[in-house]
């Protein structure tokens, strides 16, 4: 039988070498996983801020819209080809679809409100030019009844002259 005979450290040399081991590649592991998280946050930021910026541009114009401001242009030079650009060309398309229905409302109702002001006018002539008339026919009346309680003096007198005579 061979002994071979070891001190205790000689022993559990490659028992350390295993533990040592073991100790660097946790925290190689560590390590990595902390970079990765860094990482993925990073990408996180810049890929919100990429889906964000595009709903906030959108979100301004329709309130821009909603204030009646017709000029408010949509940014559909980010040709993604995702929700987001499809979003805002169907987006544009209703503004370009609007804006000439608005814009001839706005003129109809510029010409009605031209018209409804003429009206008013005439009517404020017709109103004067009856008062005028009436005003005349009054008139005529008063002179009518002046002319005919002066014939009926005229008639007295002439029977009164015919008794006399």
């Amino acid at each position: 039988a061979v002994v071979i005979e070891l001190s205790v450290s000689e022993f559990l040399l490659p028992i350390n070498d295993l533990q040592n081991d073991s100790n660097n590649t946790i925290i190689f592991i560590t390590a990595a996983t902390f970079l990765l998280g860094i990482c993925a946050t990073i990408a996180g930021f810049f890929i919100s801020k990429s889906i964000s910026n595009p709903i906030k541009s959108l979100s301004e114009t329709s309130k821009k819209l909603a204030k009646g401001d017709l000029t408010s242009v949509v940014d559909v030079s980010l040709n993604r080809g995702d929700e987001i650009s499809d979003l805002a060309i169907a987006f544009k398309d209703q503004i370009d679809f609007i804006t000439p229905s608005i814009k001839s409302i706005n003129t109809i109702s510029q010409t009605l409100a031209s018209a409804a002001a003429e009206m008013a006018s005439s009517s404020e002539e017709v109103n004067a030019s009856s008062e005028e008339i009436s005003s005349i026919s009054q008139q005529m009346a008063k002179g009518a009844q002046e002319q005919s309680s002066q014939i009926t003096d005229t008639i007295k007198l002439t029977n009164d002259l015919k008794l006399n005579a």
